[in-house]
């Protein structure tokens, strides 16, 4: 499991004002994985209902939606976002979340590979 704390944390610094991802793309990129993962997730389009203070919220309401894995891979991916290349603060998070949860990127690719195998 990935503490609450940590996910606030990527949230701030993904989803920062100046540097970080916008709203919409939020969504879009959330949107895809929820679709490949088949999960629902609570902030599906854009603009964010008013009832959302901001995108961190969002990014973090819909991280929630997925397992542990599966919010590592997430996070891991858009850290490597061509926008957010150069920004110390991603490369930063980047190097935490691998080297504190990147046994859980391990196991996600070998259940993928493990359904790839047979089918289920």
């Amino acid at each position: 499991m990935i503490p609450t704390a940590f996910i606030n944390y990527a949230c701030d610094i993904l989803s920062e004002t100046n540097t970080g991802i916008s709203g919409p793309k939020i969504v879009e990129h959330l949107s895809a994985y929820a679709v490949d993962y088949e999960v629902d997730i609570p902030y599906a389009s854009y603009p964010f209902p008013q009832t959302v203070p901001n995108k961190r919220t969002a990014l973090r309401k819909n991280l929630q939606a997925f397992s542990p894995e599966q919010q590592v891979q997430i996070l891991n991916d858009l850290c490597q976002l061509p926008q957010l290349a150069g920004n110390e603060a991603v490369n930063n998070l980047r190097y935490q979340l691998t080297s504190r949860y990147g046994h859980l990127l391990e196991n996600l690719n070998q259940n993928t590979i493990e359904k790839d195998l047979t089918g289920r």
